[in-house]
C-alpha cells in the first residue's frame, strides 16, 4: 500500500512506472510496435524502453501522464467503459481520450501544475 501525503490539504498521489510490463507487451503486440506505454490507474507500464529512456521524452511523458489524469478524473469504471466505447466507435486515432493526450504532448504546462490534480 502506498503512503498518502498531502500538502495544504491537497492529496498527492504518486505515479509509478513499471518497466518490462506484461500489460504493455500485450499492447505493443496489438499496436505492432517495438516500444509501448500503457496506463492502468496510477501506473505507467512500459515495454521496450527503460524508465530513464521514457523520462527523456517529454512529449511521451506528457501523453501518458494525461491518461493518468483521465483515470483520476473519470474513475476506473467510467474511464475503461468510455475508452472501449470510443475506440470501437471512432478508432484509436480519433478516440477523444487519445486526442486529449496528443494535445497534452504539445502543452508546455502539461506537467507544471499536476502535483495537486
Amino acid at each position: 500500500m502506498q503512503p498518502k501525503f498531502s500538502i495544504n490539504g491537497n492529496k498527492i498521489r504518486p505515479i509509478c512506472i513499471r518497466e518490462n510490463s506484461f500489460l504493455a507487451r500485450i499492447a505493443a503486440l496489438q499496436l505492432q510496435s517495438q516500444q509501448c506505454a500503457i496506463v492502468w490507474k496510477n501506473t505507467i507500464h512500459l515495454h521496450g524502453c527503460s524508465r530513464i529512456d521514457f523520462l527523456q521524452h517529454p512529449s511521451w511523458l506528457k501523453h501518458e501522464y494525461c491518461h493518468v489524469q483521465q483515470w483520476r478524473r473519470e474513475g476506473t469504471f467510467r474511464f475503461l467503459f468510455q475508452y472501449i466505447v470510443y475506440s470501437f466507435r471512432y478508432g484509436y486515432q480519433q478516440n477523444p481520450y487519445e486526442i486529449e493526450a496528443r494535445n497534452a504532448e504539445k502543452n508546455p504546462f502539461a506537467l507544471s501544475w499536476s502535483i495537486f490534480n
